[in-house]
């Protein structure tokens, strides 16, 4: 039962009915221009475009090929690839099968989180430097899943995400859901854990017909943020926890649900978790002491549902919001030009992915980055 719904959570995460528009008044406090600089990266050789795990450090950038069970490093300032690591599935430095993330800090620290709840650092040579299992059987007796495909590492504390063992969290109450946590923190040393947050009541509503999963990041002073599909991020400091508004928009202010039990139906939960208007995801970037929100637009495969992993959303956007989490700008970027699953900063600006498969300016060698100046 535990891995079917790890399996199936990390198959609708990897496959990659609306109210009243919010009225909100678009901030510009700061200027975002899209320029004409592009940065390359010359792909290692059978990777393909789409559907990698992207790293973005101080100095360079990672992808994660699934198929490929490997990680390139590029430097950001030359383009060169550094290292290309294949990682072993078995054997003394395997992992026993598929990463479910990777976390790659600015020193270069490897971590990879696998099946079975265990935690690998690894170097870059694919060698095992150490690795934990995760004591989660009293975890699971509570009726919470930690999710393993979004985690975060401070000192020896992993931040996991969490939902109900009861995967069709419809069957709850909303009372029952609030009651459980959505990130757990995981003490590595003594295999302890507590509740680091939970669901907070104005995003769960009366209509638990939509996506609840949430993504974690850390702050610029070592906050945790958590990320709905919410307007409203939540950001959790010495145990307080306060939401802010970091809306876009062209959004509505009411999460996407479901006028059905989605659970009924494999196409509308897959529309649900993967193709209606998303938060996907909030980073931090220092070199220009901003969040960054990234904005996916609802749009489908003509099927409904993409078995393959291979549909990418042709529009999307980015909010910003100051060290106080106050929103002072946004941007859509270039239709069918854009994959904001890669961004990185330098000194420059802010880069974003275009390969997308319709965008003309495709390359199959390279990875091609397009500059937004903050001003």
């Amino acid at each position: 039962m535990i891995r079917s719904i790890f399996t199936f959570i990390s198959l609708c995460l990897l496959i990659a009915c609306n109210t009243a528009k919010n009225q909100e008044e678009v901030a510009s406090e700061i200027q975002l221009e899209i320029g004409d600089e592009i940065k390359t990266f010359a792909m290692p050789e059978g990777w393909g475009h789409f559907n990698h795990i992207f790293v973005n450090t101080r100095d360079k950038i990672y992808f994660y090929s699934y198929g490929k069970n490997s990680l390139a490093a590029f430097d950001k300032k030359t383009s060169e690839l550094l290292f290309e690591t294949k990682f072993d599935r078995e054997g003394p430095n395997g992992m026993g099968g598929n990463v479910a993330d990777i976390k790659v800090t600015d020193d270069g620290e490897i971590w990879l989180y696998a099946p079975g709840d265990r935690l690998f650092n690894m170097n870059a040579s694919g060698e095992v430097l150490s690795q934990y299992t995760l004591k989660t059987a009293e975890i699971f007796e509570k009726n919470i899943s930690p999710l393993g495909f979004a985690f975060e590492k401070v000192n020896d504390v992993l931040y996991i995400p969490s939902i109900p063992m009861t995967f069709q969290w419809t069957s709850l109450s909303v009372d029952e859901l609030a009651a459980l946590p959505n990130v757990i923190a995981y003490n590595l040393q003594d295999d302890t854990y507590e509740f680091a947050s939970m669901f907070d009541r104005e995003f769960l509503g009366t209509n638990l017909n939509k996506m609840i999963m949430s993504g974690v990041t850390l702050g610029k002073d070592g906050e945790l943020i958590v990320n709905h599909n919410f307007r409203d991020i939540y950001v959790i400091k010495d145990g307080v926890q306060q939401s802010y508004t970091a809306s876009f928009s062209q959004f509505p202010a009411d999460p996407p649900t479901s006028s059905k039990d989605m659970f009924e139906d494999m196409n509308e939960i897959m529309r649900i978790l993967n193709y209606t208007d998303s938060y996907l995801r909030i980073d931090y970037l220092p070199l220009h002491n901003l969040y960054m929100r990234v904005v996916r637009f609802e749009e489908s495969p003509d099927d409904g549902l993409d078995r393959q992993g291979t549909f990418l959303a042709s529009k999307w956007a980015l909010v910003f919001l100051d060290e106080d989490f106050q929103k002072v700008g946004e941007i859509v970027l270039p239709e069918s030009a854009t994959n904001a699953n890669y961004i990185f900063e330098t000194e420059e600006g802010i880069w974003f992915s275009t390969d997308h498969p319709n965008n003309p300016d495709l390359d199959e060698d390279l990875f091609r980055f397009r500059l937004i100046k903050v001003k």
